[in-house]
């Protein structure tokens, strides 16, 4: 029981974390609403004509990174539930550990946050992690089997590649 606690403690705190992340976008806007001058505070958003690009680069692949990892952990699950844990386990944990940074990053990406910089070597960690991860399945995949796992291989390899190209513009 005790595992199952420090599992939910830890999703709660991920989850609030999330959550006060994705109210900052708000907060930035309502408090440039605020001041009556229609401008997002300059020290907290790209405005960089040159970055837009690379973060909604950036917005788009973690967000797709995060959808398929979704799918990819639905897979491991039934594998795991199906007895095959020793193949599952290490996919699912990783891409459990991803769809959390991606999903933090797209929606900083797209609030074009100048924190985002601080987070990509994270997103590149955790998608390289995840796509080695799935790559473990990679025989199966010419017999149709574990294609959740192709997916966010691919998904994983388009977001570090867009978190890489960021770093290198920012």
């Amino acid at each position: 029981m005790e595992k199952v606690l420090d599992r939910r403690q830890m999703l709660a705190t991920a989850m609030g974390s999330l959550a006060g992340v994705a109210g900052l976008g708000t907060v930035a806007f309502a408090a440039s609403e605020s001041t009556g001058s229609g401008e997002v505070p300059k020290d907290l958003v790209v405005s960089d004509a040159k970055l837009l690009k690379p973060y909604a680069a950036v917005a788009s692949a973690a967000a797709a990174c995060s959808s398929a990892g979704d799918a990819c952990i639905a897979h491991c699950q039934r594998e795991l539930i199906a007895g095959h844990g020793k193949d599952f386990a290490r996919c699912a944990t990783t891409a459990l550990h991803m769809t959390a940074i991606c999903g933090m990053v797209s929606k900083l990406a797209s609030y074009h946050a100048k924190s985002l910089t601080a987070f990509l070597d994270g997103c590149i960690a955790a998608c390289k992690v995840c796509e080695d991860s799935c790559a473990e399945h990679k025989s199966h995949f010419s017999h149709g089997m574990h294609l959740e796992c192709k997916d966010c291989m691919e998904a994983c390899r388009k977001c570090r590649e867009a978190c890489e190209t960021l770093k290198k513009s920012a």
